[in-house]
């Protein structure tokens, strides 16, 4: 099983530069108890659609599963709402996630005379959709749902 070692933000950064297309960050703001997606290129062109659906859905299920980390409270309608400003239990957090069929990965970093770009230092990615079955290109991604139909509207519904 994979397990994640500690990170900070320049390992995020550094597994970023080893996209040749876009990747995403995927933020948690602690003092605003909010979620924010980023793009690392000016216009979000390849599979941003995908990206902010998975995102609201990663959101969901952070808030779910770890509600004293990711806090909500009912608003008078008795909907869920983020409470302003008063997470607890940690601090921010960030990930990288990917979408495709394939991680859109520069050459060079397939390549053992590069060290796979030091993906060894790399932060977690979770990437939706194939991955490289050799998981010494990118040994920090983590595998998740096909961003499709039937598998991420499943895995949201699960959530429940």
């Amino acid at each position: 099983s994979l397990q994640v070692k500690p990170y900070n933000i320049n390992n995020i950064l550094e597994s970023m530069k080893a996209f040749r297309y876009q990747g995403f960050f995927f933020i948690y703001n602690s003092s605003t108890n909010e979620f924010v997606i980023m793009h690392n290129t000016p216009t979000c062109d390849l599979g941003c659609v995908r990206i902010y659906r998975i995102a609201s859905i990663i959101a969901y299920a952070l808030r779910k599963n770890f509600p004293e980390r990711f806090p909500l409270e009912e608003d008078a309608a008795g909907n869920d709402v983020a409470t302003n400003g008063s997470a607890s239990g940690g601090g921010d957090l960030v990930f990288a996630i990917s979408t495709g069929d394939v991680p859109r990965l520069h050459q060079k970093c397939l390549s053992p005379s590069t060290n796979y770009c030091s993906s060894a230092d790399f932060g977690p990615i979770l990437q939706f959709g194939s991955t490289y079955v050799n998981t010494d290109y990118m040994p920090s991604m983590i595998v998740m749902p096909q961003p499709v139909r039937p598998h991420m509207p499943c895995f949201d519904e699960w959530q429940l």
